[in-house]
């Protein structure tokens, strides 16, 4: 009968780590990624626990005991920027449609249905008043 032994490589695991976990130094950035002195010191001292022959669950407890869960933060997740870039942008897109479809009629299917009737309030053109209030809220979708 044969016992597999798997060796683990300290310097993977602290490689791991430093890349997985965010730094305390630097908030929505990991250890690894993080420019500050006190990441690099904070990466050999992880080096130095696992060449010690400490496993990455024992490292992450050390690290969480010495800065506490809620300082370590978390690192910035690239889904979170995609999503609220993209709600953002849906809500500009629906803010023009809104602005368009004021300026042009109200909606389609007055415009349409008054073309056969004859004139309606919605075929009139916008007075000088309602104009500037058209202008105004495009100015400050431009300022948002």
């Amino acid at each position: 009968m044969r016992v597999m032994v798997t060796v683990v490589d300290p310097e993977s695991v602290a490689r791991e780590l430093a890349k997985d976990l965010p730094s305390p130094y630097c908030p929505g950035r990991t250890i690894s990624s993080c420019p500050s002195g006190q990441a690099r010191q904070l990466e050999q001292k992880i080096l130095q626990l696992a060449e010690s022959g400490r496993s990455r669950d024992e490292i992450e407890a050390i690290l969480v005991d010495r800065f506490g869960a809620e300082i370590m933060g978390t690192p910035m997740r690239t889904e979170l920027v995609i999503g609220v870039s993209l709600a953002g942008l849906l809500l500009l897109c629906f803010l023009v449609q809104r602005a368009w479809r004021w300026r042009h009629g109200r909606n389609f299917g007055e415009v349409q249905s008054s073309s056969h009737e004859g004139t309606s309030a919605t075929d009139q053109a916008p007075n000088e008043h309602e104009l500037e209030q058209l202008e105004d809220a495009l100015e400050d979708i431009r300022e948002f």
